[in-house]
């Protein structure tokens, strides 16, 4: 995470010069970290995923609706032949139908489910965690990526300021050589200014 950080700010510094680069602001850093972090993206998935099983244990609590249908052709329908000295005839003969179909419609809803009722409430507990831990994260983030583009801009000024006090560092020990050519500084004062 660290060296992610390193090199996102490594490119986040502002360069002195050079038209052909672009200077990225504070705003660009963090909109491009927010964006491209791979914790970040977890943390939005867990978050759709919380999402989701809330919307789950809500939909238990709706009426359910289940419908069926069948239908039998028998094609060649069996014959069932019994004793028929029960009704007053030698044999009886019984044949079923050819085609039979049923159809049935059954709707379910729970009345009062104090499971159900305590997981959605615990689904509603998680999705909030998830989405504070989320913003956690984005917070830390954007803590990151601004402490890392601070600390590039202090150090381009350093640089700057260097750079600044090394040119009169330079003048002053010419303007002492000066002196000391022309006798009025001593080898002393020459030494000391260019060491």
């Amino acid at each position: 995470m660290k060296r992610l950080l390193f090199i996102f700010s490594f490119f986040c510094l502002p360069v002195i010069g050079g038209s052909a680069q672009n200077v990225l602001t504070l705003e660009n850093c963090l909109r491009i970290g927010i964006e491209n972090n791979l914790s970040l993206q977890g943390k939005r998935k867990a978050m759709q995923k919380s999402k989701y099983g809330v919307s789950e244990n809500r939909v238990k609590l709706l009426p359910q609706i289940n419908g069926f249908a069948n239908f039998n052709d028998n094609i060649d329908p069996p014959v069932s032949v019994t004793d028929g000295s029960s009704y007053g005839v030698p044999y009886n003969i019984t044949r079923t139908l050819q085609y039979g179909a049923n159809v049935g419609l059954e709707l379910q809803m729970p009345l009062y489910n104090q499971t159900l009722y305590t997981s959605i409430s615990i689904a509603e507990i998680v999705d909030e965690m998830s989405r504070l831990s989320y913003e956690k994260a984005r917070e830390d983030l954007i803590l990151q990526i601004s402490k890392m583009y601070y600390l590039g801009q202090v150090t381009a000024e350093q640089i700057a300021l260097i750079k600044a006090n090394i040119t009169r560092l330079e003048e002053l020990r010419d303007i002492t050589q000066a002196f000391f050519d022309n006798g009025m500084a001593m080898e002393v004062d020459l030494k000391r200014v260019n060491i």
